[in-house]
């Protein structure tokens, strides 16, 4: 059992049925100027930023945390970045950006781990992957939209390399783009 398999079960008192890996990327040069269409290097380490889920159907979001005692018990509808401590934001803003777009957020249970190279950028990522998944949703090249159209037996369609880059970069803004 992983590490944070063993985390979500000693939470939630289950084994998480789904875990998102997400690798950290350390920043060598230029990263400010992403933002700006410049050029920055950018390299994978082996360090990964998890993230364990599982539906739920009350309306509660559960987050728990590898750090010390972090853990968050929220209504979805009440969920907001200024509303949560700085370590949930990221999960906060996606719940935000869904709700604003008309989703029905009915609550989820999630435990994340994230190293001390992976940031919150990793934790932004893994977040709204596991997001999709739990209440799918499309995305076009300038932004989320409804419910993805396409689903097969509860599989999101794969993206293209624009909407890849689009749902990266939103990711890494913490889900506000």
């Amino acid at each position: 059992m992983t590490d944070i398999q063993t985390l979500f079960r000693r939470t939630f008192a289950h084994a998480p049925p789904r875990v998102i890996r997400v690798p950290a990327a350390l920043e060598l040069l230029g990263g400010h100027t992403e933002a700006h269409q410049g050029l920055f290097y950018s390299a994978a380490v082996d360090r990964f930023t998890e993230i364990a889920f599982v539906p739920r159907l009350d309306g509660r979001i559960e987050l728990v945390r590898d750090r010390g005692d972090q853990r968050l018990t929220v209504w979805a509808r009440e969920c907001a970045l200024g509303e949560v401590p700085g370590w949930a934001a990221p999960v906060a803003a996606m719940v935000g950006l869904l709700r604003d777009r008309g989703r029905n957020i009915r609550g989820f249970n999630a435990a994340i781990m994230a190293g001390p190279l992976t940031g919150d950028d990793g934790v932004s990522l893994a977040a709204a992957l596991a997001l999709r998944e739990l209440f799918p949703f499309g995305i076009s090249e300038t932004g989320l939209t409804g419910p993805a159209k396409g689903l097969r037996g509860g599989v999101q369609p794969k993206l293209t390399r624009a909407q890849a880059g689009w749902f990266a970069e939103m990711c890494r803004r913490g889900g506000l783009g």
